[in-house]
């Protein structure tokens, strides 16, 4: 058919055939236009309406595009630049998917073999056409951009600090919150804000104005080869709601902020998170109960924000179950009214466990953790009951594969009452031991909730502010000396246990 075109174009008149053009058959036009390359499309798409059809679907079946489809590969700058096109305007005929506005449901965009995708003009491509993807037209709602670069290596470049602030902009529609997930620490970030992001930040911790205006101290974005943007995010509609916790649903009806975007800088790298912004309860609920969050090279995880829960940590660790050995928890948080009860726990992987006192009382529940072998218990803040060591000891008892147990800054009351027994564990260490404890009952635990105790390690704390440090410092040297002395008499009853005092 091409043949057709070259002999309107070649023959006498053939100025006149062409104006004859648009009167053609559609597929006598679309099978002429087949041997027009990408740049002569793009000239032709801005005649008419007509012709900027003909060029979309020419663009679209050479680029191996369907629109209409859950999911949208692009793998080349040339069909970026044709998904633009076909995105451009609506589709005149009513009742086709674009005049319908359908949602596409995933979008990619990676690198093909041999060529490059980070340049500044696809950045800007990208831009047009997520700034293009708001609800009013279509909405995304999983896109993944890969690049064969890290945009922001420094030196960053004047035209990627602009872009790609932009960018992250663009992906994020017309939320007016971004949950951002980025080298280690997670964070919010006004979304008309991140024009203004600095990506030429070279220190590692940058002082950011989160969406709520506090300006808090975030771990630094210092490479970006790739973006996964999640929208909707935290429970922003009532069904979503209602499969989140209590805490998430509640703040989903309160917080006119909802629903958020997310994105996930370099998703793949991401292997530890250190949790310490400090967020409301509800939002940090939203953001951790919500199953678009994952990473699935997340084996370190330390919680230190005083707003997370601890089913708002299950639910997000059961979410890398498959991963996780390394867990820190150290929040305050213990408050009667939020739902105590949490999920089952299967964290096969887990081989070390730091934790508050009333944190264990997790492990009260249903847990499988078969592959934990160290438990560091630190006391609560809160003077409850279910904050006590009690509780704890009782739960790690119940660990297979328990080795070594750390317990920090234990007082008097803590060896007061009968210990259950650890039968699998082989090192005990007291860490922080400012005050003397009561040496023959502390020994008579050792004898009876340790039977297979191998090695106890006792380390001292700083002096306190009603004690003065040297009287600190003879006192506990007696109490040490006066339990070293009664475990050399006790080593019938103890076995050969090693000992070391700091």
């Amino acid at each position: 058919m091409s043949r057709i075109f070259k002999r309107a174009m070649s023959s006498k008149g053939g100025h006149m055939s062409l104006s004859k053009l648009p009167s053609l058959p559609t597929e006598l036009l679309l099978e002429i236009l087949a041997a027009a390359d990408d740049e002569t499309l793009h000239a032709l798409a801005e005649v008419s309406k007509k012709f900027h059809w003909l060029a979309k679907e020419s663009l679209l079946l050479r680029h191996k595009l369907e629109l209409f489809t859950k999911n949208v590969l692009i793998s080349s700058s040339d069909a970026l630049r044709a998904l633009r096109l076909a995105l451009a305007l609506r589709d005149p005929d009513p009742s086709s998917p674009i005049a319908n506005r359908r949602p596409l449901h995933k979008f990619e965009y990676v690198p093909r073999d041999g060529l490059t995708n980070g340049g500044v003009e696809n950045l800007r491509r990208l831009q047009a056409l997520f700034n293009h993807l708001s609800p009013s037209v279509y909405r995304i709602s999983h896109i993944l951009l890969t690049f064969d670069r890290n945009l922001i290596k420094r030196p960053v470049t004047w035209n990627m600090g602009v872009n790609v602030p932009r960018l992250l902009q663009a992906l994020c529609g017309q939320s007016p919150v971004a949950v951002i997930v980025s080298n280690t620490a997670i964070f919010t970030h006004k979304v008309r804000a991140l024009r203004t992001w600095n990506p030429y930040t070279r220190e590692p911790y940058c002082k950011l104005e989160l969406h709520d205006g506090s300006k808090q101290w975030v771990a630094t974005t210092n490479a970006l080869s790739s973006i996964e943007a999640v929208y909707p995010f935290g429970p922003g509609d009532p069904a979503t709601a209602a499969k989140n916790t209590k805490i998430a649903a509640s703040h989903a009806r309160r917080d006119p902020l909802l629903p958020w975007t997310l994105l996930i800088i370099d998703k793949t790298k991401i292997t530890t998170l250190l949790l310490s912004v400090e967020l409301t309860f509800s939002a940090w609920t939203a953001i951790l109960s919500d199953p678009g969050l994952i990473l699935p090279a997340l084996h370190t995880v330390a919680i230190w924000s005083t707003k997370i829960t601890p089913r708002a940590s299950v639910e997000f660790l059961n979410r890398h179950s498959a991963t996780l050995t390394t867990l820190t928890y150290m929040s305050p948080v213990f408050l009667a009214k939020y739902d105590y009860t949490t999920a089952p726990i299967s964290w096969k992987k887990l081989q070390r466990l730091t934790a508050v006192a009333h944190y264990m009382n997790v492990l009260n529940t249903n847990y499988n953790l078969p592959s934990l072998t160290m438990v560091e218990i630190w006391p609560s803040d809160v003077d409850t009951v279910r904050s006590s060591l009690a509780p704890a000891l009782q739960a790690v008892s119940r660990l297979p594969e328990l080795d070594t147990l750390a317990l920090w800054s234990l007082t008097e009351p803590d060896v007061s009452f009968s210990w259950p027994v650890l039968p699998n564990v082989r090192t005990l260490i007291l860490q922080n031991v400012t005050t003397p404890l009561d040496t023959t009952r502390l020994i008579a635990l050792l004898a009876s909730a340790l039977p297979a105790l191998r090695s106890f390690q006792v380390t001292g704390g700083p002096h306190t502010r009603t004690t003065p440090a040297r009287e600190l410092s003879e006192e506990m040297k007696r109490w040490k000396e006066d339990l070293l002395t009664k475990m050399e008499d006790a080593r019938n009853e103890m076995g050969d246990v090693r000992w070391s005092f700091d």
